[in-house]
């Protein structure tokens, strides 16, 4: 039993009794150092009808709208978080003791900071080793040549935990890129969703203040622009929190880049765009400091910007967090945290460290409560316990580059695991916000539990942290100042980056191509399958030749020209089927596709609605499936398949074509899916179409081209009394008012290139306007009947036709790809050029 805010008593959930009447010396859930718990009472008061079945629904719910929300989607690095249903709960007063002290600790390190790179009165005072500092990779010489009256940090995040006291204590600072910002947003979205009843009942404080003064905080840095651009800067898909900034910049509505989309000119910071270069006037950047410009630091990085240190002396861009807040989280720096405290503020921190001893003069100490730590090196970390010859072996040769660090006694809080409540040690990661007017602290926290120690949100559990206010929120008759709001330029007027239009353009293109492969693949198994039934002459035919195409790509990508040798070679169709269904090794597979599709649209996260990106979640798992489907894969089996895909393809179309428009390059996805639809149908003709055949073959051939373009049933409504090759030819190359034919995606194309910035001179056509123009020449004079016609067992003509369209295509997507993707080409190390002059 136990007692609500009401002092009523309530009958616990079994499996709530079980969690409390456990034993857990050291639980968040119960008393620390006379504290009350008073706060969880509220929460355990709302759950206590609950059963262990609904939890469980609640669990299996706000995993599916983890998975939905793309959030915890990487690409190389996959991510494996796991939101646990129950909230951790903080009091009122043990928020205010975190709230002070992390004011406090973000207000000395802004001084320590200050200090390294002015006038270094910590060195001076032996508080400090002048050696450990300048031998530390995080502290950059450069900065002395940057202005000095900027605050050092921006936004800071810190790993906090409660001890066997009840004390809260720092572990680590995270200063430079402080990840985790968005997860915490997109967990309290789900929470709320999930838990609605609970959260108004327990008085939660709101987060969505915090995010409109980091917006307005930025606003600030650039008072003499009305609008300037920001832009929000990551390593890009290969990173594990990629996602995360994907949702962050579409939060904050700001460009999303890499450093590939950026470009120091004269002193300044330009985007990259299909507009031409943008001046940047605002970088937040999610990478550290020793990736940031390689032509100045001596690490060369992919990641970097050639000469922005340049650009941030002339005082032309921002970064934030600003440069050179990184050893803030070095070692030397973190292990004499109290004593600088005492020397700038007088007083004992509040949040303080665990101890830390410098290991050559403590080489006789009793490690068990402690562990070693480098002060070079992040990833060594040694329990003084278990990995004691470790130990030896490493303070043999140098103990001065270590140092102890008192083990901490992290507390523990329920998680929800296989329908019981289970403790785990939790770290919660508080976030503040250095403004004009202060430090802002984030009223939340990202509580999570990780057995890797060195990076604790790659993956884990996490859980929502709620901040209980005694009075309930009241935001009535608050009106908002009216002054200058942010306005991201890279949006308002159309200009991203080049890499992303480029990655729309992909995306359209392997849309395009899921959908005809998944078509050849039910039209194959169609046909061999009534083949199988009607063994005659002419499914055999029909048969042969998709299987021939199929095999020899040219009906499926890369859309090869076919093969006219003579060498005949027998295929097992049913094979055929499963080589184009899931085998990773062949190009034109269904398999592939939808790898490389999934692939483009996480390059252009930030751009997609909710709904877009649950589709492409679903067309993930379903590729999935694929992957670990047997090599015996039943026919039933790749057309149930093709079907779902078949439909997440054409809700994804549905998704984005509402939301297109001329700004922001979506246009550029409709180009990529008009040339390969060109493409494409260009290659069915030229493979399946071209050689005359018996009429009866002729018309169950065109009856399945016809089939594989969705237009078997408009071509029979059109021409009821007479079906041959020439209303066919008539219907996919010449109609330009039909959406399925040749004539019309090139009309379209012509269309959509007028949206494209014009670079050539005034009065003068572009090439790849000018392969247009040719394309849309040659089909508008061409006539069905001559198409039609064969001479000698061949439709020369449409395939000369063919060939010149499938040629202009080639090189107007080689013209795109130069005029207006050319640039994102990385730089080349310098190092690279240093070496090759030496050698010669």
């Amino acid at each position: 039993m136990y007692y609500s805010e009401t002092n009523n008593m309530l009958e616990m959930p079994a499996w709530l009794s079980s969690y409390l009447n456990g034993t857990h010396h050291h639980d968040e859930v119960e008393h620390h150092s006379g504290g009350d718990t008073q706060h969880w009472d509220v929460l355990f008061a709302r759950l206590a009808n609950l059963s262990d079945k609904d939890i469980h629904l609640r669990s299996n719910e706000i995993k599916r709208l983890l998975q939905d929300s793309g959030v915890t989607f990487g690409m190389k690095n996959q991510t494996s978080w796991r939101l646990d249903p129950l909230p951790l709960m903080l009091s009122e007063n043990d928020w205010q003791v975190i709230k002070a002290g992390v004011i406090q600790r973000t207000e000395l390190l802004n001084k320590i900071a200050n200090d390294l790179y002015g006038h270094q009165e910590l060195l001076l005072n032996g508080l400090l080793s002048a050696s450990q500092l300048k031998a530390s990779s995080s502290y950059l010489r450069e900065c002395y040549s940057f202005t000095g009256t900027e605050q050092k940090i921006f936004v800071a995040a810190y790993d906090i935990y409660r001890d066997k006291d009840g004390h809260f204590k720092v572990l680590d600072d995270h200063l430079q890129a402080p990840q985790g910002l968005g997860l915490l947003l997109e967990n309290r979205i789900i929470a709320r969703r999930v838990m609605g009843d609970e959260f108004a009942e327990c008085n939660v404080q709101r987060i969505a203040n915090f995010f409109n003064k980091i917006q307005d905080s930025i606003n600030d840095l650039t008072p003499s622009l009305r609008d300037p651009r920001v832009v929000i800067l990551t390593k890009g898909s290969d990173d594990p929190f990629y996602s995360e900034h994907a949702f962050l910049s579409a939060y904050l509505g700001s460009t999303l880049v890499r450093s590939a989309d950026l470009t120091v000119r004269k002193g300044k910071v330009w985007l990259k765009s299909l507009k031409g270069l943008r001046k940047v006037d605002v970088i937040v950047r999610w990478i550290d400091d020793s990736g940031l410009d390689s032509l100045e630091q001596n690490a060369y990085s992919m990641d970097g910007i050639p000469g922005l240190f340049q650009a941030v002396r002339n005082q032309t861009v921002k970064v934030i967090n600003p440069v050179g807040c990184g050893i803030l989280e070095s070692a030397c720096v973190k292990t004499n945290i109290n004593r600088i405290a005492q020397y700038f503020l007088s007083e004992p921190l509040i949040l303080t460290s665990p101890e830390c001893l410098p290991a050559h003069l403590n080489l006789q100490l009793d490690t068990t409560n402690y562990e070693l730590l480098s002060y070079t090196d992040k990833k060594v970390c040694l329990d003084g316990e278990q990995q004691t010859v470790e130990i030896q072996d490493c303070l043999q040769d140098n103990p001065q580059d270590y140092y102890f660090r008192q083990k901490p006694q992290l507390s523990t809080a329920p998680f929800w695991d296989d329908h019981n409540l289970t403790a785990l040690p939790v770290i919660i990661r508080c976030f503040a916000l250095v403004t004009a007017n202060g430090v802002e602290v984030l009223p939340s926290a990202l509580c999570c539990f990780s057995q890797n120690t060195q990076q604790r949100l790659a993956s884990g559990w996490i859980k929502d942290t709620w901040i209980r206010s005694k009075k309930p929120e009241s935001h009535a008759n608050k009106f908002p100042k009216l002054t200058k709001k942010m306005s991201d330029l890279a949006l308002l007027d159309g200009v991203i980056p080049s890499r992303t239009a480029e990655n729309l353009f992909w995306l359209g293109r392997y849309l395009e191509r899921g959908e005809n492969t998944v078509r050849m693949l039910r039209l194959l198994i169609d046909r061999f399958t009534e083949f199988s039934i009607y063994p005659d002459s002419n499914n055999q035919k029909i048969v042969t030749k998709l299987v021939e195409a199929i095999v020899n790509q040219s009906i499926v990508p890369p859309y090869i020209h076919a093969n006219n040798t003579n060498d005949s070679q027998s295929y097992i169709p049913r094979e055929i089927a499963a080589q184009l269904f899931a085998d990773s090794q062949f190009s034109g597979s269904l398999l592939c596709t939808l790898k490389a599709l999934t692939n483009s649209a996480l390059q252009v996260r930030e751009l997609l609605s909710s709904d877009s990106w649950r589709i492409i979640d679903d067309i993930r798992d379903e590729f999935r499936r694929i992957e670990r489907a047997p090599a015996s894969v039943s026919t039933r089996v790749m057309q149930a398949t093709a079907d779902r895909i078949i439909g997440y393809l054409m809700a994804f179309n549905g998704s984005t074509s509402d939301s297109m428009s001329n700004s922001n390059g979506w246009f550029m996805l409709d180009m990529g899916r008009r040339v390969e639809r060109s493409t494409q149908l260009v290659s069915i003709i030229e493979n399946l179409m071209t050689e005359q055949m018996a009429e009866l073959e002729q018309l169950s051939m065109l009856e399945a081209i016809l089939t594989s373009q969705v237009s078997l049933i408009t071509h029979k409504r059109r021409y009821r009394m007479y079906q041959s090759a020439e209303t066919s030819v008539e219907l996919l190359i010449l109609d330009a008012e039909y959406p399925r034919s040749l004539l019309y995606q090139i009309e379209q194309l012509n269309h959509l290139c007028k949206l494209l910035p014009n670079k050539s001179t005034p009065g003068l056509m572009a090439p790849h306007q000018k392969l247009l123009l040719k394309m849309q020449t040659i089909c508008h004079l061409a006539e069905r009947e001559t198409l039609a016609s064969a001479t000698s067992g061949k439709r020369s003509e449409l395939v000369d036709l063919m060939k010149s369209v499938k040629t202009s295509l080639d090189a107007f997507s080689d013209l795109l790809m130069l005029q207006y993707f050319s640039h994102t080409k990385t730089a080349v190390p310098l190092n690279s050029l240093f070496g090759s002059i030496d050698k010669s």
